[in-house]
């Protein structure tokens, strides 16, 4: 079970450890994100809670966390995500707002925060059928690609996620959210560190936890008639799901377009499975994800 901010946090304060590297259902050992080894983000935030304690701080992000009625869900959990759990680098523990997450099983929906018209209406169109079939959506709340998602989910009634790089920003939450959708993010503020750190290290929490990964539309910055390998986030989740193999998805773009055609022949390279259509994208989404699904039922029974 998941437990509220008040009744957790002296637990996991007191009882975080490092713990060793796991291995994951494929058979490989947990080293970090990208070749990184990853200290759990409570350990070292420790001496932070110290001082922030010392000047009051840390009571105001109590208050809040109380006022929004966070949990603290730990790997141990019955709520954490089974796929998550097993993935590389999973967070020792996830920061939830809203609805539970249970046992449903998620298809992560990435792409461009500048999708052409054509790049909208499917990413739209994709978060409305994923919700009818059953499948959760989970987003990184961004403008573009994850919001139409997001907004395609909720149009059909479905159950929709959005992975937040921290869970509040400026006093109030990162993104409001609505009864059958949940906020989660292994971060509660953005902390010392930057922005783009937290960012870029929620790709592999919205990747982990999905069965698939489809993306309809992608953008990059392109240098000498390549993608630039730095600063991209669709890129990092297809380096990512191939990494944890994971299918991912990526939609054909429209001719004539370079840089969508770029960044399309890009992710194909890195392994992504290039499809032409709305329909064709729903084939491949249920033959990949299917044993996943399954995976995610089982492991929740025997939780």
């Amino acid at each position: 079970m998941s437990y509220s901010f008040d009744s957790r946090i002296n637990v996991e304060i007191c009882n975080t450890n490092h713990e060793n590297p796991k291995t994951t259902s494929e058979g490989k050992n947990n080293a970090g994100y990208n070749g990184l080894n990853i200290i759990p983000i409570i350990d070292a935030a420790i001496p932070i809670i110290v001082f922030m304690t010392k000047f009051n701080v840390f009571d105001e992000i109590l208050d809040r966390a109380r006022q929004y009625g966070v949990r603290i869900i730990s790997r141990r959990d019955e709520e954490y995500p089974p796929l998550l759990r097993n993935s590389e680098t999973p967070p020792s523990f996830l920061y939830a707002i809203g609805a539970p997450l249970g046992d449903r099983c998620y298809v992560a929906v990435v792409g461009t925060r500048e999708p052409s018209p054509r790049g909208s209406e499917l990413a739209y169109a994709i978060g409305r059928e994923l919700a009818e079939r059953g499948y959760s959506v989970v987003t990184g709340g961004a403008r573009g690609v994850d919001s139409q998602a997001w907004e395609g989910a909720r149009s059909a009634g479905g159950h929709a996620v959005v992975v937040a790089p921290f869970l509040f920003e400026n006093g109030r939450p990162w993104r409001r959210i609505g009864q059958n959708e949940t906020m989660v993010a292994e971060a509660l503020e953005q902390g010392a560190l930057s922005g783009n750190y937290w960012l870029a290290m929620r790709n592999r929490i919205i990747v982990g936890m999905a069965a698939a990964v489809v993306i309809p539309d992608a953008k990059c910055k392109v240098v000498g008639g390549e993608c630039r390998k730095g600063g991209w986030g669709t890129r990092y989740s297809a380096v990512f799901g191939a990494k944890i193999r994971r299918p991912v998805v990526v939609l054909e773009p429209e001719k004539g377009d370079q840089e969508r055609w770029i960044a399309f022949q890009h992710l194909v390279n890195l392994g992504a499975l290039p499809v032409k259509n709305l329909d064709e994208a729903m084939r491949v989404v249920e033959d990949e994800a299917g044993d996943r699904c399954v995976y995610v039922k089982e492991a929740m029974v025997a939780v």
